[in-house]
């Protein structure tokens, strides 16, 4: 009797005893009863992330309890990846499906190639211990998703945003999305799904001009630190007024423009940006508009015009606004 308890008591045999204990508390169980139903193989690409269909019967003589608990593992592995009672969308891994409704649905954030394998549900409720024989296994491939780029009509000299989205409706880790090609204000923002679940998007915004015409731009998005990257190439058709000419200003920089018109009877001198008329002073026959600390918002059309009794001339200039790069700001709704 003391060799006996020598053996209960031994760290050694602990484990070898658990698992001796589970499969006699099992025994007896007539498999037949107890069927899941889930994919044998599912794909998914590293850096989004799958969701796996899963649902279980149990013998109708031994109903799921409103306390039963689901548990996913891998076969061999001695401790849980996670279970229904610490359930939390929050985390990398967790469950769709509630347990008492004999759903085992379970969600996987930021797929690692480390995830690629075999996961086996265990139920365990008052009266039944069971591991399910069908084991789903998991392939991550590579991530082949491109961004897609959205871009509506593009006028040269006047503001434009571009819209990139991320691959993926996924809950895990936000994704880094940049913009390569142009100078630009970048905003990143999501929209949200149930489940934590969203979708990542980022806003690109410039303000084009003659020489951008099927010029390329490129939004680059990476996952898990950068070890799975995908980007989506695209070029930029440019329309624009025949006649223009085009000045490029950075910003923060000044810029004066002269309006002068030779004629007989002098004529009146009027600028506008856009439809928008510009006030400045008037010298001679020269009408003197300013730009101090150039901003985005400067950017566009300019138009001189000339009028007399005999008539009326314009002169179209298009102003580009040339920002430096800026680090990207993720705002949620």
């Amino acid at each position: 009797m003391l060799g006996l308890r020598m053996i209960l008591y031994n760290p050694r045999y602990s484990l070898a005893l658990t698992i001796l204990i589970l499969q006699l508390w099992g025994f007896g169980c007539n498999d037949s009863d107890y069927v899941i139903d889930v994919p044998s193989y599912v794909t998914a690409q590293e850096g989004l992330c799958v969701h796996i269909p899963c649902s279980f019967t149990v013998p109708t003589h031994s109903p799921v309890s409103q306390t039963a608990e689901g548990h996913w593992y891998r076969p061999r592995a001695v401790q849980n990846l996670m279970t229904s009672s610490k359930d939390d969308p929050r985390k990398r891994m967790f469950f769709t499906g509630k347990i008492p409704e004999r759903d085992c649905s379970l969600f996987i954030n930021d797929v690692q190639k480390s995830d690629q394998n075999s996961y086996q549900f265990r139920l365990i409720d008052p009266k039944t211990l069971y591991n399910y024989k069908t084991l789903p296994f998991l392939i991550v491939t590579e991530l082949t998703d491109r961004p897609e780029i959205f871009q509506g009509k593009l006028i040269a000299g006047k503001q434009s945003t571009i819209t990139c989205r991320s691959p993926g409706i996924c809950a895990g880790t936000p994704p880094d999305i940049t913009w390569n090609g142009k100078y630009g204000e970048t905003k990143n923002f999501l929209h949200p799904y149930p489940n934590y679940t969203s979708v990542y998007y980022s806003n690109f915004t410039f303000t084009p001009s003659r020489d951008d015409d099927q010029s390329s731009l490129t939004c680059e998005v990476a996952f898990l630190q950068y070890t799975s990257v995908t980007k989506h190439m695209v070029s930029l058709n440019v329309e624009s007024t025949a006649g223009e000419n085009t000045f490029t200003i950075k910003e923060g920089d000044n810029q004066v423009m002269t309006c002068a018109v030779d004629s007989n009877p002098l004529a009146e001198i009027t600028w506008f940006m856009e439809d928008e008329v510009i006030k400045g002073p008037t010298i001679g026959r020269s009408l003197i508009y300013g730009l101090s600390g150039a901003r985005l918002r400067d950017a566009g059309i300019y138009r001189c015009m000339g009028q007399n009794e005999h008539g009326t001339s314009n002169k179209t200039i298009e102003i580009i606004i040339h920002y430096a790069p800026r680090r990207p700001d993720i705002i949620c709704p």
